[in-house]
């Protein structure tokens, strides 16, 4: 295995962890909610969000986004689950992004030489 594909494989299973944590994170966010309408400006909630940013910013530097994919991907894509469609600057087509993989294909920007 190459060091440039030991790091994609490492850099995939870092944004599979990251993913992960945020989806764990909101199953705890709905059951405070429904046990304590907890509203998303509660203690917990904002200290938590505060954290995973923080993790977040991390995890950017680690994988190279610089472009701010990450918080694309979690809040405008729901975490891949609308399947909203991206195009990095050596792609010729757009492409749907549902997973971690589609995001680090993005991130890594590589020239895309389908037809």
């Amino acid at each position: 295995m190459t060091a440039k594909s030991t790091n994609r494989t490492d850099n995939l299973k870092l944004l599979n962890e990251w993913l992960c944590l945020f989806l764990r994170m909101e199953i705890v966010y709905q059951k405070l909610r429904e046990m304590f309408d907890a509203a998303p400006e509660c203690q917990v909630h904002t200290l938590t969000n505060d954290i995973f940013s923080a993790y977040t910013k991390l995890v950017k530097e680690k994988v190279g986004d610089k472009d701010d994919w990450l918080d694309w991907f979690l809040y405008d894509n729901d975490a891949g689950r609308k399947g909203m469609v991206a195009k990095s600057s050596n792609w010729k087509k757009v492409r749907s992004i549902k997973n971690v993989e589609n995001l680090l294909d993005l991130i890594e920007n590589k020239p895309d030489n389908k037809v």
